[in-house]
Order: structure tokens, then C-alpha cells, then sequence
């Protein structure tokens, strides 16, 4: 399955599914990228693909990164929450803009899947990847920010979906109507009050 094909300068970028070698290859870098947490990426490989997807940054014909995305019901299924699970670029090819086409191919798939909201999580001292997620219109928080307007029920049930237990950020942006903001947009489908916008 082909998401993206372009041709820039000229190197020929191309964003697919991953299947085959392309698995290994990913199982290969998550587990260079994230240790024992690319079992994850490992495991979310044979996940359910009406669920989960896993994309594939070619440059010229060659693996140079890949996003894993998944949506799930969250908030006692009144919310469809796409999320970036793991998402990581080979070193040697990092700064160059592939993890920004990257989280917008994931994007696509994601709103292709159902998803109404966007979410990843990350380290706080993780800020090239903040800046990244920032400049694609995502609002990067704390939990405890996030616990502050919209409650512990509803951090919790986002902390569950998205497993971002060994993060200290979420980032939130709304996919299907992407001028509003994501924590009123998750309010006003939950049926809870934002506790910012009262």
C-alpha cells in the first residue's frame, strides 16, 4: 500500500506499509532506537490492521524510518483516539525533515482508520521531536497539565490508550476538524467540562 510518493530534488521519497523485509527492518531500528521497548513495535507489527498500521520512509528505495500507528475507543468509547505508538528515523539520516513526513503520512492513515484526535507522548528532554510535533499543530503538555483541564478520568483513559506511562509529555491535535483545540474538542465528546475554557 502506498501512502506517499514524491520526488524531491532528486531523491525519490516514498512512504508504504511495511511488510516483509520492510518488518524486519523495523523491528531492527525500534530496537536500536528504543531498547526493550521496541517489543512493542515488534508486537504491534501483528496487530490487527483495521487497528494498527506500520509506515515506511523510503529515500531513493531505502528504509530510513518508520511510524506505527493505532486507533483505539477511549472515554468509555465516546472518542476514537489515533496514536503515534513509535515513530523513529535511522540516525544518520535524522534533521533532514523524514520524521515530519513521517507523523503526516501517519496522520492520513490515522483519519482513514477513524481516528478524531491524534496523540503521541515523549520525553520532556526529547526537544527535537516537541519542535517537530509542534510545528505540525500539535499542543504538547504534561500529564499533569492535561489532569489539570481535563480531569484524572479522562488523563487516565488517554495515558491507557496511548501507554505513554514512561513519558512525561502527551501531544493532542484534532484530526477531523484541525482549527479546533484538541483538549475542548475531547471535552466537548466526553461530555466533560475543560476545565481551561470555563
Amino acid at each position: 500500500m502506498r501512502v506517499v510518493s514524491m520526488v524531491v530534488g532528486s531523491m525519490r521519497l516514498e512512504v508504504v506499509e511495511a511488510e516483509g523485509e520492510l518488518k524486519d527492518f523495523v523491528r531492527k531500528l525500534a530496537y536500536e532506537l528504543f531498547g526493550s521497548e521496541g517489543y512493542w513495535v515488534e508486537v504491534g507489527l501483528e496487530w490487527d490492521r483495521r487497528w494498527v498500521r506500520t509506515l515506511v520512509l523510503l529515500v531513493d528505495g531505502e528504509p530510513v524510518g518508520f511510524n506505527q500507528v493505532y486507533v483505539w475507543p477511549c472515554c468509555d468509547d465516546k472518542l476514537m483516539l489515533g496514536v503515534h505508538h513509535y515513530a523513529g528515523v535511522r540516525p544518520e539520516f535524522q534533521g533532514r525533515g523524514y520524521g515530519k513526513i513521517l507523523i503526516a503520512s501517519g496522520e492520513e492513515v490515522l483519519e482513514e482508520l477513524g481516528a478524531e484526535v491524534f496523540a503521541a507522548t515523549l520525553r520532556a528532554d526529547n526537544t527535537a521531536s516537541r519542535r517537530m510535533l509542534e510545528s505540525l499543530g500539535y499542543d504538547v503538555m504534561t500529564w499533569d497539565d492535561l489532569r489539570r483541564k481535563l480531569g484524572n478520568e479522562i488523563t487516565e483513559d488517554i495515558l491507557y490508550v496511548t501507554g505513554g506511562y514512561t513519558d512525561d509529555l502527551v501531544a493532542l491535535k484534532t484530526g477531523c476538524c484541525p482549527w479546533r483545540d484538541p483538549v475542548e474538542y475531547i471535552a466537548s465528546k466526553v461530555g466533560a467540562s475543560a476545565r481551561a475554557y470555563r
